[in-house]
């Protein structure tokens, strides 16, 4: 009798956490229940007479705290959800109902998850202080209890995605530390953000650890490997942009910012077809482009001769990297500026040659990485579209009607403003490489470089030509390019 009296008081609370929880969930529609409250037919009032009868007594008085709703707060609701599992727990014999605590244990997991999220977007949204604080540890707490509650029941997967959820919550908390001057600057790359960036790695990698695979749960497992990416990506950011170096040597700083970035590579997987998919093999194209940024500045800051070297090599890796990537990716922009990168790179070891057949090899590779760029001017063209000063009837070249056909519309990845600082450094840098080029090819009679002298000189005056009128629109700018870059030697 004592068992089953026992059964049916854990069965009232867990039902009683149930509905705490469901009005949490759907607190919106509060005015809607309220109203249905009080709508009650024959049956719902006798049954309401009897449970005010039965609740009077000592016994059901304990537990009246169960019955009261708070319709319009979320964090009310939730809190008594979790006293009834709480309560269903303790009153549950485990060996005697082992299915019925599994049950209620998972019961008291979920809701402890839910508590979790509803506090860490809290914080979230609040400034920073005090308040926040307290949040934030409120949220700390409810997972570390439902993460408690998952391994009585012996429920992994929810282990591993109550893990994930508090990695983000410590990301979460690493924001909250930024630090920022009188002028509203942001401060360096602080030890706090570390420490909460690298407690987010570790429990990233024990929902990894947990999981072992994608095999059982691929949908889980392909986000947590996306958020450690994000978590490692992150950090090397903050640390390449926001450099401590108050505290630490560049050197130092560089190092980590490399291993940060490749780790976060290991995790961006760019394979797997998935509606995630463009976004992961954008943000390896950006690590790529970032990483060779960072090398080519060491190339130039590098005063022993075989770092340079190893700083270029990695540099020009890294650029094909990123160059490829964003070529998939049809991103115009950034596939331009990358290889102008790439230019200003070939253009300083220029500086150090004096050798005529070195010079000719190195401006040829620069103009190379030049022409590339001719696929690129063919889509911003047809992303925006011709402007005013562009609408001449048959103002067009045969080449420069490739542009309106065959080409991807790459939409909203163009800005106008963008488009034309580019468009003016790659003017400038094809003058002067033109001009290099056959000034030196002209000295150095390469047999090579003499033979392609006219092609040469046909780009440099068309180049010249397109940069005389500066009121030509951007549009036909973008055309005269175009045309250009059609008139450099193939396989340069």
């Amino acid at each position: 009798m004592l068992h089953e009296s026992r059964n049916l008081q854990t069965s009232l609370l867990t039902l009683a956490g149930d509905i705490q929880l469901m009005m949490a969930k759907h607190v919106d529609n509060h005015q809607l229940y309220d109203t249905e409250l009080e709508v009650k037919s024959q049956d719902d009032a006798v049954v309401s007479r009897s449970a005010r009868q039965e609740l009077v007594k000592p016994l059901c008085c304990k537990h009246d705290w169960a019955t009261e709703f708070c319709m319009h707060d979320i964090e009310s609701c939730l809190e008594t959800s979790v006293r009834c599992y709480e309560e269903a727990v303790m009153r549950t014999n485990r060996s005697e109902s082992h299915n019925q605590f599994i049950n209620v244990s998972k019961r008291l997991g979920n809701v402890q998850n839910e508590m979790g999220v509803v506090l860490m977007n809290r914080a979230t949204g609040m400034e920073y202080g005090p308040e926040q604080e307290k949040t934030l540890q409120k949220s700390q707490c409810a997972f570390e209890a439902g993460i408690g509650a998952f391994k009585a029941a012996v429920d992994t997967t929810n282990i591993a995605l109550l893990h994930s959820n508090t990695g983000r919550l410590m990301r979460v908390w690493a924001q909250a530390c930024v630090q920022y001057d009188r002028d509203g600057k942001r401060c360096e790359f602080s030890q706090q953000e570390r420490i909460y960036y690298n407690k987010a790695r570790d429990h990233y990698m024990k929902t990894v650890h947990i999981l072992k695979d994608r095999s059982a749960f691929p949908m889980v497992w392909d986000s947590v490997q996306w958020e450690l990416s994000t978590t490692f990506f992150t950090m090397a950011t903050l640390l390449q942009d926001f450099a401590p170096l108050s505290v630490k040597a560049e050197e130092q700083v560089e190092k980590e910012v490399v291993d940060l970035m490749k780790k976060s590579i290991r995790y961006c997987d760019t394979e797997t077809e998935s509606p995630r998919q463009p976004l992961a093999q954008y943000r390896a194209a950006t690590v790529h482009h970032r990483l060779a940024s960072m090398f080519h500045n060491a190339y130039r800051n590098q005063s022993e001769d075989h770092k340079r070297k190893q700083a270029r090599s990695q540099a020009e890796y890294h650029y094909g990297k990123a160059c490829r990537l964003f070529h998939q990716l049809e991103h115009p922009c950034e596939l331009t500026r990358v290889q102008l990168e790439r230019v200003a790179l070939c253009e300083y070891q220029l500086g150090g040659q004096t050798a005529a057949g070195s010079k000719l090899r190195t401006l040829s590779t620069a103009l190379g990485y030049i022409a590339e760029c001719r696929e690129a001017m063919h889509s911003i063209y047809k992303e925006l579209g011709p402007d005013e000063a562009d609408t001449t009837p048959g103002s067009e070249s045969a080449t420069s009607s490739d542009l309106s056909k065959n080409q991807t519309v790459v939409s909203g990845l163009v800005p106008r403003e963008e488009s034309e600082k580019l468009l003016n450094i790659l003017e400038s840098r094809l003058q002067h490489l033109l001009h290099m080029l056959i000034k030196t090819a002209a000295s150095a009679k390469s047999s090579r470089h003499l033979s392609q002298l006219d092609q040469y000189k046909k780009a440099y005056a068309a180049c010249l030509r397109g940069m005389a009128d500066s009121s030509t629109g951007l549009m036909t700018r973008i055309k005269s390019m175009a045309d250009t870059l059609a008139l450099l030697p193939h396989g340069l």
